[in-house]
């Protein structure tokens, strides 16, 4: 069961506080630069799954959308933002040469090492 409590819109980001099996999940959405494919998903996954308090990832790779679903306790969303910008996928309206480049080879690792969806 899942009932929403709190939704606020900041900038291009959505806020959600959900009640999730009387645990407290929030979740986080938000735009990144140069999400082309299952290749790029994949290898957003794979980093974004190296935090355990994160309990579900949504990718939207048509809309370069991420939504993540974690417990309360999580306090490293700015830390896993800044490794998928540093893996090419940075926020909407940072990108750069430099990170346009990288995400072409996260996208190639993505494609060679990850499960088609």
């Amino acid at each position: 069961m899942i009932i929403i409590l709190y939704k606020c819109v900041c900038n291009t980001t959505l806020y959600t506080l959900v009640l999730h099996k009387t645990n407290i999940m929030q979740s986080h959405s938000f735009f990144v630069e140069n999400l082309k494919c299952n290749g790029c998903a994949n290898s957003i996954r794979k980093e974004i799954s190296k935090y355990p308090e994160i309990s579900s990832v949504h990718i939207e790779a048509d809309q370069s959308l991420i939504i993540i679903e974690f417990s309360e306790n999580f306090e490293q969303l700015d830390a896993l933002k800044q490794k998928l910008a540093r893996i090419g996928y940075p926020e909407m309206g940072q990108n750069s040469f430099a990170s346009a480049a990288v995400s072409y080879i996260s996208c190639a690792v993505g494609r060679i090492g990850g499960k088609a969806n």
